[in-house]
C-alpha cells in the first residue's frame, strides 16, 4: 500500500511541476517563448530603423542575413509585426509605421542607456556591455528607461559615443566615422 501511495504522489507531484499554472513548467516554456519572439520582432524594428537611417528599405535578405531566421520563422514574425501594426510592406520591402518607429527608437534608448548604466554603475569590461544590454533593453519599458535616465543625470552619449536621445526624440545621426574622411577634409569629432 506504501508503494502506492508514494507512485501516486509521485505522479500528482509531477503533473503539478508540468502544469501549475505561472509556475509550472509548461508555463516557463510559454513564456520564455513569448519573450523570445518578442526579442525577435524587437531586433526587425532596430534593423528597420538602421535602414530607414542609411536611406535603404529593410528587405527579407537583409532581416534574413541580421536575425539568421528561417524563411518560415521570419515570415511569421513580420506577420505578427504588421498585424501589429508596427511594420508595412511595399512590393519587396519593408518599412516602420509610426508605432513601430516608436517602437524602435525607445529600444535604441533603453540599449544606450543600459550600456552607459552597465560601464558606469555596474562596472562591466567595456567588452560585455553591448551584449549585456542587448538581452535588457526588450524588457526596459519606456517608464523604467526614464527613471534611469534620470538616476544617471541624463546622460547624452553610450560608452561608445553614440548619442542617447530622449525618449519621443529623434535619434541624431552621429555623424561620419573619421575613417571615412578624406585627406585634408575638416570636420568636428565628437
Amino acid at each position: 500500500m506504501n508503494g502506492i501511495i508514494w507512485w501516486t504522489t509521485a505522479a500528482v507531484l509531477a503533473v503539478l511541476v508540468l502544469l501549475w499554472p505561472r509556475q509550472g513548467v509548461l508555463a516557463r516554456l510559454r513564456r520564455r517563448s513569448a519573450d523570445l519572439a518578442r526579442e525577435q520582432g524587437d531586433n526587425v524594428l532596430k534593423h528597420l530603423l538602421q535602414e530607414s537611417h542609411a536611406g535603404r528599405a529593410g528587405s527579407f535578405a537583409s532581416l534574413k542575413g541580421t536575425l539568421r531566421l528561417g524563411d518560415g520563422a521570419l515570415l511569421r514574425i513580420m506577420e505578427r509585426l504588421r498585424a501589429g501594426g508596427l511594420t508595412a510592406s511595399e512590393g519587396g520591402s519593408y518599412r516602420l509605421t509610426a508605432s513601430g518607429e516608436r517602437r524602435a527608437r525607445h529600444l535604441v534608448r533603453a540599449h544606450r542607456l543600459l550600456e552607459r548604466y552597465l560601464a558606469d554603475e555596474a562596472r562591466l569590461p567595456l567588452t560585455a556591455v553591448h551584449r549585456v544590454a542587448e538581452r535588457l533593453e526588450h524588457r526596459l519599458s519606456e517608464a523604467d528607461a526614464e527613471r534611469l535616465s534620470a538616476s544617471m543625470g541624463h546622460p547624452e552619449r553610450d560608452p561608445h559615443g553614440d548619442p542617447i536621445p530622449a525618449a519621443d526624440e529623434a535619434i541624431d545621426d552621429p555623424g561620419v566615422p573619421i575613417t571615412h574622411w578624406l585627406a585634408g577634409q575638416e570636420g568636428r569629432i565628437a
